[in-house]
């Protein structure tokens, strides 16, 4: 019997499937998938660094396909910030 790897998920983003469709259509060299940490408020008061993470699509030199590609958003799964 195979033993599991004991690895789970840390971090999980959804990605809406139509906002991915209309990216490709543009035909991309590459689909580049940039995560960043940003500053949020919490609901009770302070600030959290959350995760973002955002996809575009670029062509062979590395620039953005579209002059109006500002990206697809992903959305944190469970969405939300933490209290």
């Amino acid at each position: 019997m195979a033993k599991k790897s004991g690895r789970s998920p840390a971090f999980e983003f959804d990605f809406r499937g139509a906002d991915l469709k209309k990216l490709l259509a543009s035909e991309p060299a590459v689909v580049r998938f940039t995560v960043s940490v940003e500053a949020v408020n919490k609901k009770g008061g302070g600030q959290v660094g959350a995760l973002t993470i955002k996809a575009k699509g670029l062509s062979a030199n590395g620039k953005p396909v579209t002059r109006t590609d500002n990206g697809v958003d992903g959305v944190p799964k469970p969405p939300g910030i933490p209290n």
